[in-house]
């Protein structure tokens, strides 16, 4: 059955190929500290904006194949995705790929309290895995858990 929600009736066999489960599930958490107005971007299939989060805050991303990348700043989010889906943004393959799925859109604000040494939530991208998304014990001792981190999600479209 055809479900044109689903990410894999958007990607391409090649595409599709690098994403499909396989093998054991190998977890990828960003070395570098959650910084605020900072931007993840999961291949060129999803994008996370950190509006407000404390260093103490971490993302770890639960995939297989599609790559993680760090934009330094939320304002270059855009011209970086532009640029780079296609080619350091993968899948999609090709910018010709990435144009046919069209660009991302926003689908969910997630707004969330952090708790020290604890796990907060999963945000799963359907057909691509699940960021999960925790906190270390430096969040009690630097007493930066009374502001709700926020994270705004952005997926790719439908």
């Amino acid at each position: 059955m055809h479900l044109s929600h689903r990410l894999a009736a958007r990607l391409t066999p090649d595409e599709l190929a690098i994403v499909m489960p396989r093998g054991r599930l190998k977890p990828f958490t960003p070395a570098r500290a959650a910084t605020p107005n900072s931007t993840y971007f999961w291949g060129g299939l999803a994008r996370f904006d950190l509006i407000e989060a404390p260093p103490a805050m971490r993302l770890t991303f639960c995939a297989y194949g599609a790559t993680v990348h760090c934009s330094e700043s939320t304002a270059e989010a855009d011209e970086f995705y532009a640029s780079a889906v296609g080619s350091e943004l993968t899948p999609p393959l090709s910018a010709e790929s990435a144009r046919e799925m069209g660009g991302l859109e926003v689908r969910r604000r997630v707004d969330l309290q952090l708790e020290p040494m604890a796990h907060a939530v999963d945000i799963t991208v359907s057909g691509l895995g699940h960021v999960a998304v925790s906190a270390l014990d430096t969040l009690r001792v630097r007493g930066t858990g009374a502001a709700p981190p926020m994270l705004l999600l952005r997926c790719q479209r439908r």
